[in-house]
């Protein structure tokens, strides 16, 4: 070693200029300094791009509602009935039974103790006299306010902010049951309609009891700054490829949007050139939680969209494997609740969907399509 070091050593001083070293015995002649230096140059680029912040294009943010939720007590809320099949269900029923076989029910509680001590009232119904048709004529619109207070008032109802959106839900889908016929139905039947709504609400309140949150809403402009991708591309359409950020989106809130997936990167797609969306956003972890456990667990959805007629969506696109899952069906039901309660607070129309892979690829780029064919 050292014998090669002193011949090295006096070798001319121009003879070690163009010295080589062959790198990874290729025999490619590639000079080591040179390379080095490239690569230093390379990583300095992709450090610098890294550090790069993004910020909402045009200063624009979205009204992101805050729904605060801390464990009370076990109770149940209108807004936490996310199926309302029953209820049309029920409309109909309502609307083909023979009038003589129409007959009133009446809640009844039961009063009881339990092995550990506490009271349980446990809440049932019973069929009453024969009901008859009233002669009396009653508008629609009276009747249906009639029923969304005797929605209101049933007694597994906690009266709070946003209940009368919940219950104004469910007697329009049992309105929309009966149809057309359903101001003369009413008319003569208002009592079973309300004992009927007041039984299947009941029949709710056994499934879909939750512990009780205090619901406290604040509306933030969200806009967080992001960090650029060193990677980028402007194919929007092409194969998905982790890590890069994707340029060319029109109405996305950034410059720059990067996903977990190629379902996540066609869903862009769609909404960014659906006439119907105005905005969107692929969300980031923290950007948006949702509690969808009572030992505080939480969901965070994937994206947020704008329609022109003010309607929100979170939408949450999933491989097909996975859409019956027990951890997605309990989200779905945390982000729909999510969803009715911050609604019915603030007046501003916010929905969720869930959507497969295959509801993404079966959409053929139409927004109106996905959702018809989502979860939500």
């Amino acid at each position: 070693m050292n014998q090669c070091v002193g011949a090295a050593s006096r070798l001319p001083a121009e003879t070690l200029t163009v010295v080589e070293v062959e790198i990874g015995g290729s025999g490619s002649g590639v000079p080591a300094l040179e390379e080095l230096g490239a690569r230093e140059q390379q990583v300095g680029a992709e450090l610098a791009a890294l550090a790069e912040p993004l910020s909402p294009r045009g200063g624009r943010t979205i009204s992101l509602p805050r729904l605060t939720m801390t464990p009370v007590r076990m109770s149940f809320s209108l807004n936490d009935v996310t199926g309302l099949d029953a209820f049309e269900k029920l409309g109909r029923q309502l609307a083909v039974a023979p009038q003589d076989d129409l007959r009133r029910e009446e809640i009844v509680a039961e009063v009881d103790r339990s092995a550990d001590g506490l009271v349980v009232t446990r809440l049932g119904t019973r069929r009453g006299e024969r009901v008859e048709a009233s002669s009396e004529t009653i508008p629609l619109a009276e009747a249906r306010t009639k029923l969304v207070d005797a929605v209101l008032h049933a007694d597994v109802v906690t009266l709070r902010l946003g209940e009368e959106a919940g219950a104004a839900r469910i007697v329009d889908t049992f309105l929309e049951g009966i149809g057309g016929d359903a101001e003369r139905i009413l008319g003569g039947f208002l009592a079973t309609a309300a004992g009927r709504l007041v039984r299947s609400v009941t029949s709710e309140h056994r499934f879909l009891a939750h512990p009780e949150y205090e619901k406290v809403v604040a509306v933030e402009d969200f806009g967080p700054l992001r960090t650029a991708r060193a990677e980028t591309s402007a194919d929007r359409t092409g194969k998905w490829k982790r890590g890069v950020g994707y340029t060319g989106y029109a109405k996305s809130l950034y410059d720059q949007d990067w996903f977990d997936s190629g379902t996540e990167k066609a869903l862009a797609v769609i909404l960014d050139d659906d006439a119907e969306i105005e905005l969107w956003c692929r969300l980031h972890t923290g950007d948006l939680k949702i509690v969808w456990e009572s030992d505080g667990r939480q969901y965070a959805p994937d994206f947020i969209a704008l329609e022109k007629d003010g309607t929100h969506w979170v939408i949450e696109p999933k491989a097909d494997r996975d859409l019956t899952s027990a951890p997605v069906k309990g989200k779905e039901l945390a982000a729909t609740r999510w969803a009715q309660h911050v609604s019915a607070q603030t007046g501003t129309e916010w929905r969720y969907l869930l959507v497969g892979e295959t509801d993404v690829a079966e959409a053929r780029g139409s927004w109106p399509a996905l959702r018809t064919l989502g979860k939500g």
